[in-house]
C-alpha cells in the first residue's frame, strides 16, 4: 500500500488512537487498561470508558512498540496519534492515576491526560515524526509544531490557529461521509445531518472567523467512520461526494460552481 501510494505522490499517514477509543487493544492486552482485567471488544458505535492506563508502564512500552514497527513501515513525515472522545472516568477510579496525580503535583486527570500527549509527541520527534492529534489534544498546551486536525466547533480551530499550530480541516458538517445522503437513508442515526453531494461541494474550507490564518492550513481530509459504513457500503458512500471534495480542496475559493461540476461528474 505505501509504495503503491508513493508512486502516485501519496503519503499514507497511519493512525494509533491514545488513550481513548483504545476498547480492541486493551481487549488483547488487560494488563495495559487500568483495571487490568480482560475486557470484550465492543461492536457497535460508541464513545467507551476503556482507556489505556496513562500511568503504567506497561501501557507506555506497549505503545511505543507499537509506533517502532509503525514507524518502520510508514516512512512519512507524520504519525497520527488520535486523542479524541476521551472518557476519564477509569483514571479517576485508579489508585495507579491517582498516585501518579499526587506524586508528580498535578492538579487532575486532564494534567496527566497531557503529560500522556507530551510523552509520545516528544517520543515521535525524537525519532524523526511529527505527531498530529484531533481537536481535543489542542486543550492540552501541545507544541506549535503539532498539526491539530479539527473536526468539530469553530471557536477550537481559531485557537490552534491563534496559537501556531497547523491546521487538517474534517468538519464534521462537510466531511463525515458515513452520514446519510438523505434523511430517508434507512441507516440514519438521530445525531447524524444528511450530507447530500452539492453540501460537500459547498464546503468554505477555511473555518468561520479563520480567514486570517490561510497559511496554517493544511488543507482538509474526509472521513468514512466504518461502524455506519462497513466495507460493502464504501464504493456507494463515497460516489460523488470524493470527486466534489478533492475539487473543494483543490480549487478552493477558484471552484467552477456546483452545476459546472455536475456536467462534468455526470450527475
Amino acid at each position: 500500500i505505501v509504495a503503491h501510494a508513493a508512486a502516485l505522490g501519496i503519503t499514507v499517514v497511519p493512525e494509533i488512537e491514545l488513550p481513548g477509543h483504545s476498547s480492541a487493544a486493551i481487549a488483547a492486552y488487560p494488563e495495559v487498561g487500568c483495571s487490568g482485567q480482560p475486557c470484550a471488544v465492543e461492536t457497535g458505535w460508541g464513545i467507551f470508558d476503556k482507556v489505556y492506563c496513562v500511568s503504567s508502564d506497561q501501557a507506555l512500552g506497549l505503545l511505543e512498540t507499537v509506533f517502532q514497527e509503525v514507524i518502520r513501515l510508514f516512512p512519512g513525515p507524520w504519525v497520527h496519534i488520535g486523542g479524541d472522545e476521551v472518557v476519564r472516568t477509569a483514571w479517576e477510579n485508579c489508585p495507579r492515576c491517582q498516585a501518579t496525580i499526587r506524586d508528580r503535583g498535578l492538579s487532575g486527570v486532564i494534567d496527566l491526560e497531557a503529560e500522556f500527549f507530551r510523552h509520545f509527541i516528544a517520543w515521535l520527534a525524537s525519532h524523526g515524526r511529527t505527531a498530529i492529534g484531533w481537536t481535543e489534544m489542542f486543550e492540552h498546551h501541545i507544541p506549535q509544531a503539532v498539526p491539530i486536525q479539527w473536526w468539530l466547533h469553530a471557536e477550537l480551530a481559531q485557537k490552534a490557529l491563534k496559537a501556531g499550530n497547523p491546521l487538517l480541516v474534517s468538519n464534521t458538517e462537510f466531511s463525515y461521509f458515513d452520514y446519510p445522503y438523505t434523511a430517508n437513508d434507512y441507516w440514519n442515526q438521530d445525531f447524524m445531518v444528511p450530507l447530500p453531494v452539492e453540501k460537500v461541494y459547498a464546503n468554505p474550507g477555511v473555518p468561520e472567523g479563520c480567514e486570517a490564518y490561510l497559511g496554517q492550513i493544511l488543507g482538509g481530509e474526509a472521513c468514512l467512520w466504518t461502524e455506519r459504513a462497513p466495507h460493502e457500503l464504501f464504493e456507494e458512500r463515497v460516489a460523488g461526494r470524493l470527486e466534489a471534495f478533492s475539487e473543494v480542496w483543490w480549487s478552493f475559493d477558484r471552484r467552477p460552481g456546483w452545476e459546472h461540476f455536475c456536467r462534468r461528474a455526470g450527475l
